[in-house]
């Protein structure tokens, strides 16, 4: 995995967790930014601006797995079938969610979003039986945890680390281990 080739580099972030559910696979990583939806009220209009919305909402990847271009190599074919790709290819999988990005793509650039038809839009494609409180797949469901990041804290009987190597540990370290290995 790439990711894991380029631990402890700049601007990589951290693998915290990985594994597999029966619906697929997960990786967590390191948080290397503040929540958007923080960024987002400290915003003047307190609202993602077009651009900022659009690509938001171009994760419908997550919920169909692929997009059509994924497999694609070739940056012109990319381009094209980016540009070609109606709103019902996008959400054949997830129709309910047509509406909202039929109207997300009519926008012009400038336009300024109508966010509460947006947010109702987005409520509609909800199923009515499931609750903003309720726990994500990868919580209910049995995963197989390949690799996880466990803080190692120094222990009292351990020698007294010298101010530079407490202020660097003062955190803990993060160590990446296998669970199927034995400690040590």
């Amino acid at each position: 995995m790439v990711l894991m080739l380029l631990r402890g580099k700049a601007n990589i972030p951290e693998i915290m967790a990985m594994g597999t559910c029966p619906t697929g696979h997960f990786i967590i990583l390191e948080l290397v930014g503040r929540n958007l939806s923080d960024l987002r009220r400290q915003l003047p209009q307190r609202k993602l601006n077009p651009g900022s919305l659009y690509r938001s909402m171009l994760q419908i990847e997550l919920g169909d797995g692929s997009l059509p271009w994924s497999k694609m190599r070739e940056e012109s074919a990319i381009k094209a079938s980016k540009q070609e790709t109606s709103a019902e290819k996008l959400c054949e999988k997830q129709p309910k969610m047509l509406k909202m990005a039929e109207y997300v793509l009519s926008m012009k650039y400038e336009t300024m979003p109508d966010y509460d038809k947006l947010t109702k839009l987005l409520e509609n494609c909800n199923p009515p039986d499931v609750k903003s409180t309720d726990p994500y797949d990868w919580q209910i469901t049995p995963c197989q945890l390949d690799h996880y990041v466990q803080r190692e804290r120094p222990t009292a009987d351990m020698e007294k680390p010298d101010a530079e190597q407490k202020k660097d540990n003062s955190r803990g370290s993060l160590v990446l281990t296998d669970p199927d290995k034995p400690k040590a």
